[in-house]
């Protein structure tokens, strides 16, 4: 296991926290919106000191290798349609929450 995966899992069994994704699955993430034309722009929340990224619409370089420590990714869709981004969460099967961003989790208390 890698030096930041343990450092995760420490974090999250200490402080009570549930994983509820995992590499395969925000590599399908970044996939499916970096193939869309009108690419929504996202921010993270690092699990491990709380920094919360500035936001950014390239999906496919910039986000990961090291998923383990996305806290939550939020996804604003102001410029793509949001029933066509939750279609895209829907297919996938990623656990999310709607609101003014929509927020894929992944961790949770």
């Amino acid at each position: 296991m890698r030096p930041l995966a343990k450092q995760c899992r420490s974090k999250a069994a200490a402080e009570g926290y549930v994983s509820l994704m995992n590499d395969t699955k925000w590599r399908e993430i970044c996939f499916a919106f970096a193939a869309f034309e009108q690419r929504p722009a996202w921010r993270t929340r690092d699990f491990l000191n709380g920094h919360i990224s500035d936001w950014d619409s390239e999906w496919y370089h910039h986000i990961g290798p090291n998923y383990c420590s996305i806290e939550w990714l939020e996804i604003d869709a102001r410029d793509c349609p949001k029933a066509k981004i939750s279609e895209a969460l829907r297919t996938i099967g990623v656990p999310h929450e709607d609101g003014e961003f929509m927020k894929i989790l992944g961790y949770k208390k």
